[in-house]
């Protein structure tokens, strides 16, 4: 397992008062930029022999903040992605015990991991509201910059051949929201390693892409193009993962 590409989407600057472009034309650019990374990865991934799932992943913020500085986004970015890798490794082995095998590298796992360390609406109410409903005022009011934990989105190609076992530890989300979606389950293996894994997550779900347009919808949803106009922080970073 390893990434073999970092490229990052946006690029991290300080200076949050560049002009805006309209939303027509950030949008157009990010997608152009998006386009060819997604066509690379499905070309390595092919419709006929992988099946390809909306995987989000969000880390508890205390397991994130207990193992890295709150102002190292790197460090925050890389401590998801070491989260993934031990799941897809989990997912893999039960699937296929010696995948690792040269012989069976074609059936591993392949994912474009989108990470990113700020929600899609920026704002939030400060807690003062919520706490002190009666003593409100104008400074209170306003909205301020959030930034979420780092968590990711992904792509997963898993392919056929593996595709049943790997399910079968995900149960029903139970959302009427979204019916096709499925969660990790708990008890999906029975040992103290994964334990610790599940316990440090607050949201691990999957959920299958059915064709090339929801494949880019998805994508796009996880770099949260919308953002682009008035976004000037990286908070969605592209790592190209296993191939």
């Amino acid at each position: 397992m390893r990434i073999c590409l970092d490229t990052p989407l946006t690029d991290r600057t300080e200076n949050r008062e560049q002009t805006v472009k309209p939303y027509t034309e950030v949008n157009m650019k990010a997608e152009k930029r998006l386009q060819p990374i997604v066509s690379e990865f499905q070309s390595h991934t092919p419709s006929d022999e992988y099946s390809h799932y909306a995987l989000t992943l969000l880390p508890k913020r205390s397991s994130v903040d207990a193992n890295t500085s709150l102002n190292d986004l790197d460090a925050r970015d890389e401590f998801v992605v070491q989260m993934y890798k031990y799941l897809d490794h989990r997912l893999m082995k039960f699937a296929l015990s010696n995948y690792k095998r040269k012989i069976h590298e074609s059936k591993q796992n392949r994912a474009l991991l989108f990470i990113e360390h700020e929600s899609k609406t920026k704002t939030l109410t400060p807690p003062t509201l919520l706490s002190s409903p009666l003593h409100r005022n104008t400074l209170e009011r306003l909205s301020v910059q959030q930034e979420r934990i780092s968590h990711l989105h992904a792509v997963l190609a898993v392919h056929m051949s593996c595709e049943a076992r790997i399910l079968s530890l995900f149960e029903s989300n139970q959302n009427p929201e979204k019916p096709n979606e499925l969660r990790l389950r708990q008890d999906a293996l029975r040992d103290a390693s994964f334990a610790k894994f599940f316990n440090n997550i607050a949201k691990c779900t999957i959920s299958r892409i059915a064709d090339e347009e929801n494949l880019y919808d998805w994508s796009r949803y996880s770099t949260k193009e919308s953002c682009y106009k008035h976004d000037f922080l990286n908070h969605a970073r592209i790592y190209q993962h296993n191939y």
